[in-house]
């Protein structure tokens, strides 16, 4: 591995934490828009509050299903679209 290849990686984590804290945050949005609980939450989509607050801060990285769950609880759904 070259030097700029870790530069590369390094900037890929960077961005993954930013886009976990920008998720975490819309959850912790809609979900207080909701008048839902961390506890209720992490109840319906069969998980812990304690991970529900750690993926709120930012500080959990979620498996895909978790993600797809907590968002349709939520009232949202997961789409792909092109990159601006």
């Amino acid at each position: 591995m070259e030097k700029n290849d870790i530069k590369e990686i390094n900037f890929l984590t960077e961005k993954d934490n930013a886009l976990r804290v920008e998720w975490g945050k819309k959850i912790q949005q809609l979900r207080l828009e909701r008048y839902i609980s961390k506890r209720q939450l992490a109840e319906m989509v069969g998980t812990h509050a304690h991970h529900i607050q750690r993926i709120e801060e930012g500080k959990y990285s979620v498996k895909f299903d978790l993600i797809v769950a907590i968002f349709d609880v939520l009232g949202y759904q997961l789409e792909i679209v092109p990159k601006k």
